[in-house]
């Protein structure tokens, strides 16, 4: 029984070290897709807050192109009281 048990812990103890080994790889893939899913996360926030950005210029630039007309309709009552002359100043630019 002794001879058994002595000649089976080598075999015990490389099974021990492959098993280890292979946990190890287990490890490296886990902190890899770790690394890659931190990645992606940032990527996609990155990519929002571009998309959230470029609405937002997108809404500023319909405003701005809106001002002209929103002048004009405003200052339409103005316009038939008093007649426009143009100022001398402004001619100049």
């Amino acid at each position: 029984m002794k001879i058994g048990a002595i000649r089976a812990t080598p075999e015990k103890r490389v099974g021990a070290i492959e098993i280890s080994a292979i946990m190890g790889k287990i490890n490296d893939i886990q902190n890899s897709n770790a690394g890659a899913v931190e990645e992606q996360s940032a990527t996609t926030a990155e990519m929002s807050r571009n998309v959230s950005k470029r609405q937002g210029q997108h809404e500023i630039a319909q405003n701005i192109n809106a001002c002209p007309s929103a002048a004009d309709t405003a200052s339409a009552p103005t316009r038939r009281l008093i007649p426009h002359k143009p100022d001398p100043k402004l001619s100049e630019v």
